[in-house]
């Protein structure tokens, strides 16, 4: 098999940190969407009339009903997810008589491998633990039926969808796709580039006591305007502890400091000559040593390295610490404004700062998110028509009227257009057809579907808005898709030797040298990142 010259591996990860109220870039692909809240939700100005908003779907006449089985989001034994008013307006859409089976987190990987191996998979099935090995082995094996020649033109908007979760060219198997991704970002949002969501957050009313009323105002804080901050609110005596310092943990700490150096990451690094092994690059070096500096002038937490994400947006809550490099979602900015309200530290949005890291030399290095979650495979039994019929229903699903039914239920029922292009909610949708149909199309993405369901306070979708477009406004720095998609035994060796944030966390507490210690580390892990790093190369250049 052309693409399968290596095996690879990668759990797809994405995103329930994408979804609205989890705004990580995601670790569990099993974790819930936030469900539909009520009354209006603004959107996008081009949204289309009531009028249209059903035409790409009836454009087509359905004469013969099509049966399929498919496994949705979470679905659980036993529940009917068809006979209630969402269930029934697909089917009787597009003609078609689905049969939803369970597909439980619960045991889901060993599932999905039994149903592949002994033949008895559905017709549509998601993955909920997607493993690129899986994928590449069981294509070889004949397991997944893959879509038609011509689907790219058959069914523009998944294609549009699938070209948005950035890995489209992975999928390909000699010339054939086997799976659809499900994009989180693209199809509603207003940002492009699409940036990791990681922000810097700080008390503007103390910013403002200590002179620096205008700290983020234009969506940046340089290193210099930080640290001063800390320094300042410190010597004033505004946070009880005395602890004056930027809380995160220990993963968005170093991304911290190493987005500010122009380093994506502490494995590989994306530049015009291809993969380049990050400790190997000049940047890193700069990147250790303004961290070292920052540890050792206690600007950053002593004990960064044990504690996590909770304590350090707890200490931000209660006004322990005056500044967290964290999740910058909507749900995230909600939920840290939220909690300031309730223990008495702000009362008004205006005095959470809310902006992003900026170099000092001024340049802004946003970083390039991973866009999927999850994908969606095909029985090898499932016959032509049927798969053609399945494919006609995701793709009206990628369609901008598809997500708002998706995610707000039954148009006329659920919500309706108003004049201006907003989505009114006429009775908020509660269904167990949710979990079914959830994953037809693209995954809620962290701007709130563009407000076409309404969980988040207008004023604070605008500020992520802004937020990411300064994000995607300058030095963008590519996602090193093919070394988190290889897996090989040069990689297995690697990994299992090689622990760069082990020797940065020594570097930064011992106050080591950080030239002679980066070279040394350079040198003495040489039989393990070159070779790695050439097989990289080779790996990302076969997809071109």
């Amino acid at each position: 098999m052309k693409k399968r010259v290596l095996s690879v591996l990668l759990t797809v990860a994405m995103l329930v940190a994408m979804l609205a109220g989890c705004q990580a870039p995601a670790n569990n692909p099993t974790d819930a969407p936030n469900e539909t809240k009520g009354t209006e939700a603004p959107v996008q100005t081009d949204a289309p009339t009531q009028a249209d908003q059903e035409t790409e779907a009836t454009e087509k006449v359905y004469d013969e009903k099509i049966a399929f089985t498919m496994t949705g989001y979470n679905t659980i034994t036993g529940q009917d997810y068809t006979s209630d008013p969402f269930g029934q307006y697909i089917q009787e859409l597009f003609n078609v008589d689905i049969t939803v089976l369970n597909n439980e987190t619960s045991g889901a990987e060993e599932r999905f491998n039994l149903a592949a191996t002994t033949g008895t998979l559905a017709n549509s099935n998601v993955m909920l633990r997607w493993k690129w090995a899986t994928y590449y082995e069981f294509v070889d094996q004949g397991l997944f039926k893959p879509l038609p020649d011509d689907w790219e033109t058959r069914w523009p908007n998944m294609a549009a969808m699938m070209e948005d979760s950035g890995i489209k060219d992975y999928l390909t198997v000699d010339g054939k796709v086997y799976a659809v991704p499900h994009a989180s970002y693209g199809n509603l949002t207003e940002v492009s580039p699409l940036p990791m969501n990681v922000s810097l957050y700080f008390r503007k009313d103390w910013a403002e006591q200590v002179g620096m009323g205008t700290m983020g105002a234009d969506g940046t804080v340089s290193l210099a305007e930080l640290e001063e901050y800390l320094t300042k609110v410190g010597a004033a005596g505004l946070v009880e502890t005395g602890k004056s310092i930027l809380g995160a943990r220990t993963t968005d700490l170093q991304r911290f400091f190493r987005w500010e150096a122009g380093c994506s990451s502490d494995e590989f690094t994306v530049t015009n000559d291809g993969y380049v092994w990050t400790p190997a690059t000049e940047a890193y070096k700069s990147y250790l040593t303004t961290f070292q500096d920052w540890y050792h002038r206690d600007l950053i937490d002593k004990d960064f390295y044990l504690n996590d994400k909770a304590y350090y947006q707890n200490a931000f809550q209660s006004g322990l610490i005056p500044a967290i490099f964290t999740d910058g979602g909507p749900g995230n900015v909600k939920d840290n404004y939220d909690k300031l309200v309730a223990n008495g530290q702000i009362d008004t949005i205006e005095k959470l700062g809310y902006a992003y890291v900026e170099a000092d030399d001024g340049s802004i290095y946003g970083m390039e998110t991973d866009n999927y979650w999850l994908a969606t495979v095909f029985s090898p039994e499932t016959d032509d028509k049927t798969l053609e019929r399945i494919l006609d229903i995701r793709d009206w699903a990628c369609t901008k009227d598809g997500q708002v039914a998706l995610f707000c239920g039954v148009p006329g029922v659920h919500w309706e257009y108003n004049a201006d292009g907003t989505v009114k909610i006429l009775d908020p949708w509660d269904q167990a057809s949710r979990m079914a149909y959830f994953l037809l199309g693209y995954v809620n993405d962290d701007l709130n579907l563009s407000g076409l369901e309404d969980s988040t306070d207008p004023v604070i979708r605008e500020m992520v808005t802004n937020i990411f477009k300064v994000k995607s406004s300058d030095q963008f720095m590519p996602n090193a898709k093919a070394y988190n998609i290889l897996s090989s035994d040069v990689k297995n060796a690697y990994t299992g030797e090689v622990k760069v944030g082990n020797f940065e966390t020594d570097v930064v507490c011992d106050k080591l040298d950080v030239e002679s210690s980066v070279n040394e580390y350079i040198e003495n892990n040489k039989t393990y990142w070159e070779p790695l790093q050439e097989e990289v190369n080779k790996f990302a250049d076969s997809f071109k």
